[in-house]
């Protein structure tokens, strides 16, 4: 028998991370805090978050979320996380930043690894001023070091694998060449290999399946595109807009362009025809099997799922961390309702291909080629994916089963 999952869950949720440091800013109102849940075997991992309200609280739940991301895609790291609390639209934003990443330096430089979160960009953001920061080579240089033994001139040759690895453009069906990278899409590539592998366990296909999806940005945007790839009809979906209050919404019963809505994209967002000024309620209410979260955390609410189940939908592969709206840590009530009624896919495996092609870039041996990372995410999401369905005999309490075998060691893709 299977122990219960969320109950083992809620057990690591309440112990104490290992390392919290609390930052004051010297020049603005800025506050920020770097949590380091665990170093294991000599490092940990996590992005940077910046948002006006962010929280401790906050900091720990997506610290311990990577550390659940690392067990299934590897490295066999601590989790972490850097959480500041700041608008990150306010013109101080980049030299906030560069004073966080100069008081986190020591860490940076020898057990923790960071990139890019909410408000926060990989590119422009996190690799730009970290570069120009005491020699920091790579915003990974502390995971790296802390957890990969080698000389020198190996670690020379893996932060380059890392920085060429995820800027490498990504041909896509479809689309003009130059626009996309691995970095771009290939957490949406995972999301879609995550499905695939669990309809073909099932004895079913893609093909032909409609989905919803919350979200067109980095993860939405690459996860419909793979989808649509594979057969599915994409029905609907919903992005912010250019202003609070605002939305974008597109919907059609016989499947989107998504395609033309890529080429059309403003940002991260839907194109601006799509735009509504009142909340898109009828999204919510068209018919699929399947929802993509990836828009944000906490969005699915208990209302949500019980008009989910009006639509028909039947699994949800969430894009997003930790979609659910348990907004206290350990608290799982959504959880365990969305696990009663859905077939849910978790977070830590449906959005964890670039957490994976970190994995694989900082192989030595690794294969700087976008097929080959590719393979590497497709071969971790059908190990994991076989491993959460074998034995199983209802597609319900999915969730529950992953937490318990995660948290026991026994659902690890590698």
């Amino acid at each position: 028998m299977v122990p219960d999952g969320f109950e083992v869950y809620r057990a690591f949720c309440k112990r104490p991370p290992q390392l919290v440091l609390h930052w004051h800013d010297s020049r603005t109102e800025a506050q920020g805090w770097l949590v380091i849940n665990s170093l294991k075997n000599g490092a940990s991992g996590g992005g940077t978050r910046m948002r006006k309200g962010a929280t401790l609280e906050e900091a720990i739940f997506l610290a311990k979320t990577m550390e659940i991301k690392f067990m299934v895609s590897g490295p066999l790291i601590g989790g972490a996380k850097s959480v500041i609390d700041f608008d990150p639209q306010a013109p101080e934003k980049k030299d906030v930043l560069k004073r966080w990443f100069e008081s986190t330096y020591p860490y940076l430089k020898h057990c923790y690894g960071t990139g890019g979160d909410l408000g926060v960009d990989e590119m422009k953001d996190v690799i730009l001023i970290t570069q120009g920061l005491f020699g920091i080579e790579h915003p990974l240089e502390g995971m790296v070091r802390g957890h990969v033994r080698t000389d020198e001139e190996g670690y020379r040759r893996i932060f380059e694998n890392l920085h060429s690895g995820v800027k490498m453009e990504v041909s896509l069906e479809g689309l003009p060449s130059g626009g996309f990278t691995v970095a771009d899409m290939v957490t949406g590539y995972g999301l879609s290999r995550a499905l695939h592998h669990f309809f073909e366990l099932r004895g079913e296909s893609l093909q032909g399946k409609k989905a919803l999806v919350e979200g067109f940005g980095t993860v939405g945007g690459s996860a419909a595109y793979y989808l649509d790839l594979l057969g599915m009809k994409i029905v609907g979906i919903l992005s912010m807009g250019t202003k609070p209050g605002q939305w974008r919404c597109a919907i059609d019963p016989r499947g989107l362009d998504v395609r033309d809505l890529l080429l059309q994209r403003e940002g991260k967002n839907l194109p601006p025809s799509f735009q509504r000024d009142r909340y898109p309620e009828e999204f919510w209410r068209t018919e699929a099997e399947v929802f993509v979260p990836a828009a944000a955390s906490l969005t699915v609410t208990m209302e949500v799922l019980s008009v989910l189940k009006e639509a028909g939908v039947e699994v949800i592969a969430p894009g997003a961390n930790n979609p659910f709206a348990d907004t206290v840590l350990g608290a799982t009530a959504v959880q365990e309702e969305a696990d009663r009624h859905f077939a849910v896919i978790p977070d830590f495996i449906a959005n964890s291909g670039m957490a994976r092609t970190f994995a694989y870039l900082m192989k030595e041996d690794a294969i700087v080629d976008p097929q080959k990372i590719y393979q590497d995410v497709d071969e971790m999401m059908g190990t994991v994916m076989e491993a959460l369905l074998k034995g199983s005999r209802e597609d319900r309490h999915l969730l529950n089963r992953a937490y318990s075998m995660l948290l026991h060691g026994e659902l690890e893709g590698r």
